[in-house]
């Protein structure tokens, strides 16, 4: 039975090869493709898909039916030849439920694997696996820093970074380090400190070596250098997206970066509109005020700010009666709204400010481990503004409600309250062909909490006005 089952592998192996050719070259030939083009042309790469996907439906089954032979042949003979094959499987399978966030299938898949593991004389191998120590190696832009690490631990529904004795200094190479995820507070004197995340996979080597192969240290900014509103996302590794959704996760490299703490709220916006006024460039200051959505494709909507007897803009009741508050994040505006803003922002600061990415922004809300939520993988209504946060009828809030909305960086309201606009088109998945749609992030006062989770991705026209959606602003170092 055992020698049945092993014949099997050579069979698995060369279907699952072949597999995978078809599903590159499917995907190479329709990403030529426009998305409109008709049903024939296409085929011939829906064929190749279609091929691929029999083939990974007969290795499944080839599997299955090697894995009841191994069993099978232990009720005859409890040989450590069958326990070490299904071992082999079950890590197998345990790496790949890790890799997709099944984490209830791994945690099944695991009871079996340390069961066969138990009855192999030479297990170093899975044992190594199963503990899953990993390896962290760092180097930083200064000398003699002081460290200050923190791993994450699950508290009820959220994540809380709890100081751990791991002893780091000076440069950090190959240190043997448990899984998990963590975060790295870096200090010295006549510096911003710098929180650097990070995240140890099963048995892997955790570094900041860019895909080019450059070793890049991770840089301190002098004191001075950052203001209270900005936050500063170090250069490195992180995951995007979930196989769940309509990105598949991806590890991706991000170079440095700074991203605003708050999104821009109306107190801001005000000083914006007010400021071009000033300089006598009205048509500017009225093209970006918030306005409501156009009733007819002529015509701009009405405007919701009011304006003094000088000319200033000011906040008035909008036209359901509602008076906004000047720290709520400003509403109702459009991507080239938020992009004018970006540039006299620029120019008043000596800048670069300019809308995030959609990636910038995943990672400055998500950190680097996967998590679904700033805080972790679960959510609750009361710890982001959302349409059951409070009693009674749901407004935006300030920015500096809901404190547990923060990332691991110290970035605040990226799960709730106002989307944000990006600076990036439209794509359904890696690869494919963008359009005039670009992407807003994040959760919104006026949807339920789970619209918050942290790889959604909207795809919104350039010109569209919501009170679900603002911004706020990055640059690049």
């Amino acid at each position: 039975l055992v020698g049945k089952a092993m014949a099997k592998k050579k069979t698995i192996e060369e279907l699952q090869n072949q597999a995978s050719l078809l599903l590159i070259e499917a995907q190479a030939g329709l990403k030529q493709l426009p998305s409109w083009e008709k049903e024939e042309i296409k085929l011939v790469w829906w064929q190749k898909q279609r091929q691929a996907e029999t083939y990974l439906t007969h290795v499944s089954n080839l599997q299955t039916e090697q894995e009841q032979m191994l069993l099978a042949s232990l009720t005859h003979s409890p040989t450590e030849e069958a326990h070490r094959a299904l071992a082999e499987r079950y890590q197998q399978l345990h790496q790949e439920y890790e890799q997709s966030n099944r984490t209830q299938d791994a945690n099944q898949i695991e009871i079996k694997l340390k069961h066969h593991v138990n009855h192999i004389s030479q297990a170093e191998t899975f044992a190594q696996y199963i503990q899953g120590t990993g390896l962290l190696s760092l180097s930083f832009s200064v000398d003699n820093c002081l460290f200050l690490l923190e791993r994450y631990e699950t508290y009820f529904m959220r994540k809380i970074a709890k100081e751990t004795p791991v002893a780091l200094s000076g440069e950090i190479n190959q240190t043997p380090i448990e899984m998990g995820s963590y975060r790295l507070r870096i200090q010295k004197d006549g510096y911003h400190d710098t929180l650097y995340p990070f995240y140890i996979e099963r048995c892997q080597h955790w570094n900041n070596v860019n895909p080019n192969g450059k070793d890049c240290p991770i840089v301190m900014l002098p004191l001075g250098t950052l203001s209270e509103n900005e936050i500063f996302v170090p250069a490195g590794w992180c995951w995007i997206g979930h196989n769940e959704y309509n990105l598949t996760s991806k590890k991706i490299w991000l170079d440095d970066f700074v991203v605003q703490k708050f999104p821009v709220t109306n107190r801001q916006y005000l000083l914006f509109l007010n400021d071009l006024y000033a300089q006598g460039k009205e048509p500017e200051a009225l093209n970006a005020v918030p306005r409501e959505r156009r009733g007819q494709e002529d015509k701009m909507g009405a405007m919701i700010y009011g304006r003094d007897d000088r000319g200033q803009f000011i906040l008035v009741p909008d036209a359901e009666g509602d008076l906004w508050e000047l720290d709520w994040p400003v509403m109702m505006v459009s991507q080239h709204n938020a992009q004018a803003y970006a540039r006299w922002y620029a120019q008043k600061t000596q800048k670069n400010w300019r809308l995030p990415t959609e990636f910038e922004w995943e990672k400055a809300a998500r950190g680097v481990d996967k998590r679904i939520y700033p805080w972790g993988e679960s959510t609750d209504d009361s710890y982001t503004s959302n349409q059951n946060a409070s009693e009674g009828r749901q407004m935006p809030a300030c920015i500096d409600s809901f404190p547990i909305d923060i990332s691991v960086y110290g970035v605040r309201g990226m799960a709730g309250n106002m989307r944000d606009w990006t600076s990036s088109n439209w794509f359904p998945e890696w690869g494919a062909e963008s359009n005039e749609f670009v992407v807003i992030r994040g959760g919104s006062w006026s949807y339920d909490a789970e619209s918050g989770k942290l790889f959604k991705r909207t795809p919104i026209h350039h010109a569209y006005r919501s009170d679900g959606v603002g911004f706020r602003l990055c640059y690049s170092l």
